[in-house]
Order: C-alpha cells, then sequence, then structure tokens
C-alpha cells in the first residue's frame, strides 16, 4: 500500500510513474470495494479518465457546499454504469484526493471498468 502511495504522489506533483502495469488502489471489504481518486473541480471537460496510474475524476461543479462531491458521484456511476447511491466517499470530503465505496462490484469487475477510460 505504501508503494502504491508514494506512485499517487509521484503522479500528483507532475512526474508520470512507470508505464508497467496499471494498478489502481483497490481493497475488497464484504461487499465494497475502495478506490482512490483524484477531482478536478470547476474542469472545462468533465468526464472520468486516467493519468498514469491515477483515476481523475473532473467535474464542472465547484467545490461549494459539497456541489463537486454530488457531481464525482454521479459523474463516476455514469462512467461505472451503475447507480449513484451505490457509490459513497469514504475520506476526502473536502480535498482532491478522496478514497470511494464502490457497492456491489468487485474489484475484478471495477478493474475491467476502469481499465476502459481514455487515458490523458
Amino acid at each position: 500500500e505504501a508503494m502504491i502511495s508514494r506512485r499517487l504522489h509521484s503522479a500528483l506533483r507532475g512526474r508520470r510513474p512507470s508505464k508497467a502495469k496499471l494498478e489502481f488502489t483497490m481493497t475488497e471489504r464484504q461487499s465494497t470495494t475502495t478506490l482512490e481518486i483524484k477531482v478536478k473541480p470547476g474542469a472545462k471537460l468533465p468526464g472520468v479518465r486516467r493519468e498514469g496510474e491515477q483515476i481523475v475524476v473532473a467535474v464542472a461543479a465547484r467545490a461549494i457546499e459539497g456541489a463537486a462531491n454530488e457531481a464525482v458521484i454521479a459523474t463516476l456511476a455514469k462512467a461505472l454504469k451503475i447507480a449513484p447511491s451505490r457509490i459513497t466517499i469514504l475520506r476526502g470530503h473536502r480535498g482532491r484526493l478522496k478514497l470511494l465505496g464502490v457497492a456491489g462490484l468487485s474489484s475484478d469487475e471495477l478493474r475491467a471498468h476502469l481499465e476502459r477510460l481514455a487515458v490523458a
């Protein structure tokens, strides 16, 4: 987990992580898979994409009174083709780095969905 965390932080500082194998930060607990993402509020081009090994969710909503958080859940749910009620923010309500819980998808299923995303 520390290795993945270092990759996440190096990606955020503008360094490109190695392209050897695509690894998402995921853990499975009961029927919920967790996923670390980076949020870009106020984006001109909303959507979900990969930047190296990082999942980036860009939303048009500003980070005011939770509007961006609601938009992140809606945008990711649309990209994964699941109901927004199956996604919860576990950590990072007030920051750009968030830990999300995705109910009802195994880590393998979630990985398959995310690997189809466009690479930025």
